[in-house]
């Protein structure tokens, strides 16, 4: 008996539970992975959290004889703000596949598995994506150039967007980009396929069916949509804004607000260094008394890192010999450094991951939820199809911002 759709939305419930979807999407992410969510106050499309600025400054040593009191003071407590980001996949099943399956849960659900989890594991990697850059929803800057089908992509940023798979494209597929200034994030491309990439370090490209005028380095691709029409971002915060010395985050100022900023960003272009790695946490222990609980980076430093240790290691005997574990060494009391895979080649995070945070008004859920009746899919009219939503919103919060440190210049 083939299945119905009635048996395809039981199978769903019963296996992919709105907790289930969190974890998965939590699963493939070691950063978010360790980040709890925090109670906040929501109004209305944002949350509200307090955050430690200041100190209370009410201290007064006085001789035996005794004297006047400083002024009483109180801790330094300010609102920040987090608007949460609205994060959508779309899930289709077609109908050819449902009819050859048999009615019953353990079927069905092999039938919607594979796009259930790609889907998730997509939407992961839009969240990590966004993780590893600064909530502008830019993707790349672009260099100057002529009017043409090929576009040449800014060199770290770019390279590293094509690298990761940020950008990328056939002419099957590919990825669906803006291209435009930063008030004005379509004014050149709104919403054209990639068609083809060029990974290279030294001259990255992007082409498109769609021939553009002439770029220049103040124009930046963005995935569609990812910016408003008047350029506002429509993307989660990440590590880029969060670490940075002058960014306001949160809806707070470091140019008003001095203690809201990270221990240390060094931007030097310049090699790693054990000297260096020492200097950032030493930074975070001088303003937090304790060590960072977390290194992270991208998979280029880390491999920087164990060269740096290599010459280190001493064998027993010249047989059998292990070498290149490059994922388990450990960096003093903190701990082994973690890569993330879509961090960027130049980056190096020391992380109090305990001061991060996620605000978010609920778990993940099916568009079904909201609409109060029948299941997660539904039949896509004029198609043998059928379809769900599903929808996350969320934003990542700090609660201490000098709690970390950073090397973003890194060779």
């Amino acid at each position: 008996m083939a299945a119905t759709l009635t048996s395809i939305n039981a199978a769903l419930d019963v296996t992919w539970t709105e907790r289930r979807i969190a974890e998965q999407l939590y699963q493939l992410n070691p950063i978010l992975d360790r980040v709890r969510k925090l109670p906040s106050t929501q109004v209305g499309l944002q949350a509200q959290t307090p955050v430690h600025v200041d100190r209370n400054w009410g201290y007064t040593a006085l001789p035996a004889a005794g004297g006047n009191l400083n002024t009483a003071g109180q801790q330094g407590l300010a609102q920040a703000t987090w608007q949460y980001t609205h994060h959508h996949m779309q899930v289709a099943i077609q109908g050819s596949a449902i009819d050859g399956s048999q009615n019953d849960t353990v079927a069905v659900a092999q039938v919607v598995d594979m796009e259930v989890t790609g889907g998730l594991n997509d939407l992961n990697r839009q969240l990590s994506r966004q993780l590893a850059m600064d909530g502008s929803g830019q993707v790349c800057g672009v260099r100057t150039g002529g009017a043409s089908t090929t576009v040449s992509l800014e060199l770290l940023d770019g390279f590293n967007a094509i690298e990761r798979g940020w950008i990328s494209g056939s002419a099957a597929q590919g990825t669906i980009i803006d291209l435009g200034t930063s008030g004005a994030p379509q004014s050149l491309l709104n919403g054209v396929q990639v068609t083809g990439v060029s990974e290279s370090v030294t001259n990255p490209t992007l082409t498109t069916g769609t021939s553009v005028s002439t770029t220049a380095g103040t124009h930046f691709v963005t995935i569609h949509g990812s910016r408003g029409t008047a350029g506002t971002s429509l993307e989660m915060n990440g590590l880029d804004n969060a670490i940075n010395s002058t960014a306001v985050f949160g809806g707070l100022d470091p140019a008003t607000q001095p203690a809201w900023k990270p221990a240390n960003v060094d931007s030097t272009s310049q090699p790693l260094t054990l000297a260096l790695m020492y200097t950032q946490n030493r930074k975070v222990r001088q303003k937090t008394g304790k060590n960072a609980t977390g290194i992270f980076s991208g998979e280029k430093q880390l491999q920087n890192f164990y060269q740096l240790t290599q010459a280190q290691v001493r064998f027993s005997s010249d047989t059998n010999q292990a070498v290149g574990a490059v994922d388990s060494v450990s960096f003093g009391p903190i701990g082994t450094v973690n890569a993330a895979a879509d961090l960027k080649n130049e980056r190096m995070y020391f992380l109090t991951l305990e001061d991060f945070f996620i605000v978010t008004p609920g778990d993940p859920y099916w568009q079904s939820k909201v609409e109060g009746s029948g299941g997660p899919l539904r039949w896509i009219q004029g198609t043998d199809s059928y379809g769900g939503k599903l929808t996350y919103r969320l934003q990542l919060g700090i609660r201490r911002r000098d709690s970390h440190a950073a090397l973003t210049g890194l060779q």
